[in-house]
């Protein structure tokens, strides 16, 4: 009772639904668009980087501000009610602004519609940033164009310059990048003249490129709306003027590089994105109420286009030192340097030809050797694992033997000898041996050698366990294993182990397959007991009878002495038959192995028909047989086959008991094809799909008390006996149980073997 107990405590813990995980809401407020060539590869890399870091799941909800396109503070209203309907009360856990537009409107309009989330900015000038006025739930990473830094390489590639023609355009973000970048010049205004344009008709700033004077750098700061009002993609607009500038272009982002930027200090979206991922990591971990990670200054290392440097004729070394050149072309040299070399190598070939060919030889023979070592060894194994697999489970010792001679050749041993170890210990159980030559002596399996012979000993492991060894000898003396040999021994080994765990994991599975079937005829000499009963009670009772009749005809002054005679008979006669009964219990009960007779399919039946008879009367079945005759014999174990056929009747009883009327089980045979067929009728409600699909399955039953093993221990059965089990529904209603086993035939020489088994219905 108590182990039913935990195992319905376990189903039901099992069954019962896990806890939905809360996954981490992270908000990425975008001021410019998120498929843009700038922000989709920084969220791309932002995301990833996050999912990395966190455990699962993450969820990623993406708002684009777009002040620009909309400066109007209705909008701004609008979008702030439209954020707080969307995420107000949510479960935001952080908040990821991307531009100065997105970091003011995360600290001015959802602090209060998301109270102490944290918020982590990027992108956000460092100029425009008052890190000191953030609040205590704000940090993140701040951004400089460094026009200043971008001068000093502008500088080394053209000592002459003169001027520096700073763009930008007309909206917030535009003029926020100007006064950025205009923030970032320092001394340097000094040296060079500084000249802003901005707010300029995109057309009328095309056509002002194209006219530069000598001297002159263009500094692109950022263009997202021109004077005119027009809106742009700010990388294809300043895409556009770079390419159509006479002065080299600078800027400060990475993407630009691709669409004639000549480069300049310039930060790379992608690595951006893992930083501020990173950052946002830390500040996910941070407990609540504490203090945040301090704000961060971009890096921006010099970058520049080797096809922009060729376009405008500059010197690549004069670029600042670690300065990362991108989109090279390979020169001459660079291109044909295999070519070149290769043909070099042949004429200094030619120079040594007659060495080089001789070392060569020499190389092929190694080459050779070790080729045919090498096949050696994959053919010893091939016939090792074929070995395996030919005889493992059910010969496992000639499987043994015929391993253990491959490897001893291939070793080169003159003995081998493999031990098999009893199960979790390392005691030696038995011993196969191997000799070279048929006169070793040996003494208990090991042979009696020079202790200074060389000898080998392999552990055979497997899952950790050791269950046996395997030791070569030297008997005529030599040297010792080469380690590369050790190492093939080793793999041979390995598949002797695995050879040696399969039969025992075989043999445990047939020891395991008996205790059930047995146990099932434990079960089912339990379930007739009543049946039993009757069968003893009639002979004991008639024997009783006869020897108190017997005593009076013989105590009669004048004994009836043939009267008296035949009563004995009976007596003897109902002996015989309890003595019958008594056996076929004692059989059924009994451990015992496979052994396999030609058997009567007809005689069977008609014993598991005496012996169910009662039981079947008892439970209102009226039991029939309807037996063919000249039945073929079939090979089996008549213990095993009765049991199944005793199963097959049990389960049509229990089928017909939940019908009304007629209540009729029939055990019939037929023969036809080389096959032999024992069939069990009812006339119950017959299969439905449901349960056929699962018919044979192990503890599957629809019986309010029934342990779902009397089918299953039927097929298992059957089917070690070469047979099968097919079960059906009747056209005039009721179950067919079809048990299909293949006859036994008389060959030529009058020896008896089996016939072709039927494998379908």
């Amino acid at each position: 009772m108590a182990v039913v107990i935990a195992c319905l405590a376990t189903l039901a813990a099992v069954a019962s639904p896990q806890q939905a995980v809360r996954p981490t809401r992270v908000l990425l407020l975008f001021a410019l668009a998120p498929d843009s060539p700038t922000s989709a590869p920084l969220i791309e890399r932002l995301r990833t980087t996050i999912r990395n870091e966190l455990p699962a799941p993450v969820e990623f909800y993406i708002e684009y501000v777009d002040v620009d396109r909309f400066p109007d503070p209705k909008q701004s209203a609008r979008l702030d009610r439209y954020l707080d309907d969307k995420y107000s009360g949510f479960g935001i856990d952080l908040v990821i602004a991307a531009g100065p537009a997105a970091l003011q409107f995360a600290t001015e309009k959802l602090r209060d519609r998301l109270p102490g989330v944290p918020v982590v900015f990027g992108l956000a000038y460092e100029h425009a940033v008052d890190t000191a006025a953030l609040p205590a739930n704000v940090t993140g990473r701040l951004l400089s164009l460094s026009l200043g830094r971008t001068l000093t390489m502008a500088r080394r590639l053209q000592p002459d310059l003169e001027r520096v023609f700073v763009i930008a355009g007309s909206s917030g973000i535009d003029s926020a990048a100007m006064a950025e970048a205009l923030g970032s010049i320092g001394p340097m205004r000094d040296s060079v003249q500084v000249v802003v344009r901005q707010g300029v008709p995109f057309d009328e700033l095309r056509a002002e490129l194209r006219q530069l004077p000598p001297h002159s750098i263009v500094f692109l700061a950022h263009f997202r709306r021109d004077g005119r009002g027009q809106i742009f993609v700010p990388v294809e607009a300043m895409a556009t003027l770079a390419r159509e500038s006479r002065a080299p272009t600078y800027s400060y982002a990475d993407p630009l590089l691709e669409r004639g930027i000549l480069g300049g200090a310039m930060y790379q979206h992608v690595d951006e994105g893992t930083y501020i991922g990173r950052l946002a990591v830390r500040v996910l971990r941070t407990p609540r109420g504490a203090k945040l990670p301090p704000v961060e200054l971009t890096e921006s290392p010099f970058i520049a286009d080797w096809r922009t440097l060729r376009r405008f004729n500059l010197d690549e070394r004069r670029l600042p030192s670690g300065t990362e050149v991108r989109f090279r072309v390979p020169s001459q040299w660079e291109r044909f340097r295999r070519v070149i070399l290769t043909t070099l190598a042949i004429i200094a070939a030619q120079a040594v030809l007659i060495g080089a060919l001789l070392l060569e030889r020499r190389a092929r023979q190694r080459a050779q050797e070790t080729l045919r070592d090498q096949s050696v060894y994959e053919r010893m194994m091939a016939d090792v694992a074929t070995d395996a697999v030919r005889h493992a489970p059910e010969d496992a010792p000639r499987a043994l033997e015929d391993a253990l001679a491959h490897v001893g050749w291939y070793a080169g041993a003159d003995v081998a000898v493999l031990v098999l170890f009893v199960d979790g210990t390392l005691r030696p159980e038995s011993r196969v041996s191997w000799r070279r030559h048929p006169g070793s002596r040996f003494g208990d399996g090991v042979p009696s050698i020079d202790s200074d012979a060389p000898r080998l000993e392999l552990p055979l492991v497997v899952a950790g366990t050791t269950v046996g060894a395997l030791e070569l000898y030297r008997t005529r003396g030599g040297t010792a294993w080469s380690p590369e040999l050790t190492t093939r021994l080793v793999a041979a080994a390995e598949v002797i182990a695995g050879a040696m765990a399969r039969s025992r994991a075989a043999a445990a599975t047939g020891k395991a397959q008996r205790q059930v079937a047995h146990l099932g005829r434990v079960a089912i000499v339990g379930e007739l007991g009543s049946t039993i009963s009757h069968e003893l009670r009639q002979p004991l009772t008639a024997i009783r009878v006869n020897a108190e009749l017997g005593m009076k005809l013989l105590d009669n002054s004048s004994p009836d002495i043939d009267a008296a005679r035949e009563v004995m008979e009976d007596v003897v006669a109902d002996s015989a038959r309890a003595s019958a009964t008594i056996e076929q219990i004692r059989l059924m009960l009994r451990m015992q192995g496979t052994a396999t007779t030609a058997l009567d399919l007809n005689a069977l039946s008609q014993r598991v028909t005496s012996l169910l008879r009662n039981d079947a009367a008892t439970r209102g079945v009226r039991f029939d047989l309807a037996l063919a005759p000249g039945l073929p014999r079939v090979r089996g174990n008549a213990v095993e086959l009765e049991q199944a056929i005793v199963n097959l009747a049990l389960n049509a009883f229990d089928a017909v008991a939940s019908v009304s009327a007629p209540r009729n089980v029939v055990i019939g045979t037929a023969a036809a094809n080389g096959r032999v067929e024992l069939y069990v009728q009812d006339t119950g409600p017959g299969l439905s799909a449901e349960v056929r699909a699962r018919l044979f399955d192990p503890f599957f039953t629809t019986k309010e008390h029934g342990l779902g093993m009397g089918l299953a221990i039927a097929r298992t059965l059957v089917e070690q006996h070469g047979g099968s089990v097919v079960a059906e529904n009747n056209a005039d209603g009721g179950a067919l149980f079809r048990l299909i086993l293949p006859a036994v035939v008389e060959s030529s020489n009058g020896v008896s073997r089996a016939g072709v088994a039927l494998t379908g219905a």
